[in-house]
């Protein structure tokens, strides 16, 4: 039996055994992504402590920002991966042993699949739970004063659609809204 183990820190996620992983981010995507995916065993600690038998997928992700004159995404992905064995298969990578996903800053729109049980007591903002059978949970944090374009759709999730306008106090939005309705 695999089992992996998960450490949740203030800036990353530490994984030691198999993990399924994805990052993308532009012109790939609509939005800054990474997923992983656990089989059969997986248990937590650091903000996040718990178990889960099963399958258990977690999406997190940040928007496109729209504020720069050339409607351009940031520079920089948010999210960076580190593994010493990392092995691609398509769109996905298999980590054996260990991966390292680093956040610059906080997650704004969560998804989560979970197929099997889950027990969890959480120490941020996703929140504790517990499942048995099938769930799929999301969140989405949004910042105040800001215009957001949020499409998401669980069976494919590289579809996400996540945009923001975070435009300064008394600037006009009307270049946010005519991309939001485009």
């Amino acid at each position: 039996m695999h089992t992996g183990c998960a450490w949740h820190a203030e800036s990353a996620d530490h994984l030691w055994g198999p993990t399924v992983f994805r990052v993308a981010g532009p012109p790939e995507s609509q939005a800054f992504l990474a997923e992983q995916v656990w089989l059969p065993l997986l248990v937590e600690g650091g903000k996040r402590w718990g178990i889960t038998i099963g399958y258990f997928s977690k999406l997190l992700s940040l928007p496109m920002a729209l504020q720069s004159p050339d409607a351009t995404a940031q520079p920089r992905h948010p999210f960076s991966w580190h593994s010493p064995a990392a092995i691609p298969i398509g769109d996905w990578r298999i980590s054996p042993f260990y991966l390292s996903i680093e956040r610059e800053v906080e997650a704004e729109f969560v998804a989560k699949l979970v197929i099997g049980l889950q027990l969890s007591a959480s120490f941020d903002k996703e929140g504790s739970n517990l499942t048995v059978g099938a769930s799929r949970t999301t969140g989405f944090w949004p910042h105040p004063d800001a215009v957001y374009l949020l499409e998401f759709c669980g069976t494919h999730p590289l579809a996400l659609q996540f945009l923001v306008c975070d435009e300064k106090q008394n600037a006009s939005i009307d270049r946010c809204l005519e991309e939001v309705f485009r």
